[in-house]
């Protein structure tokens, strides 16, 4: 995605070029839904090392395009990929290293893991989000007007969640079309 911190990507292009990997790392910035959803298509292991996000997106999109997926065990991502992956510390490197290289190297673990993650994927659907929406305007519905504080919380959570799926959709879309395909 976009440099966000100045500063730390140039931090990263000096080690790149420090151990010689320019020919093997690409940073690519922003790309188009459909290339990203080629890009996961294309890995062999997805593996995300975040220590901080709030829903983990990009675990959606892995699992949803059957990446075998190597995650850090922090903040929302064990509640968001469940048992579609393999977890490690994020800031032990030897255990993303090793780890890493056993995935590498055991085909019919990284299908197994593809396979969950497909399964886990399907979890995260407009006809979920539909269905929980409609529960929650319900009970939202059902609730003595004392409680109004709550209800707009909850709303307001709920716009947030779709807005996120919006933008992610086009990932969505290309993952689920691939899995027709299948």
């Amino acid at each position: 995605g976009k440099r966000v911190d100045e500063e730390h990507a140039k931090e990263l292009d000096r080690l790149v070029a420090r151990l010689g990997l320019q020919e093997r790392v690409i940073f690519l910035g922003s790309v188009m839904p459909a290339q990203l959803a080629d890009l996961y298509r294309r890995c062999r292991v997805f593996a995300f090392s975040s220590t901080v996000e709030t829903f983990g997106h990009p675990l959606a999109e892995a699992m949803a395009s059957g990446c075998a997926i190597l995650c850090s065990r922090a903040a929302a991502m064990p509640e968001i990929l469940d048992q579609a992956g393999v977890y490690v510390d994020p800031l032990n490197v030897d255990e993303w290293t090793n780890e890493l290289s056993r995935l590498l190297a055991d085909a019919s673990l990284c299908e197994d893991l593809s396979a969950r993650a497909l399964t886990r994927s399907r979890e995260f659907s407009w006809e979920a989000t539909a269905q929980k929406t409609t529960t929650l305007l319900k009970d939202v519905g059902a609730r003595p007007r004392g409680v109004w504080i709550e209800t707009i919380f909850s709303l307001w959570v709920l716009a947030i969640a779709i807005l996120y799926l919006i933008q992610f959709s086009g990932i969505f879309q290309a993952a689920l079309a691939r899995l027709g395909a299948s």
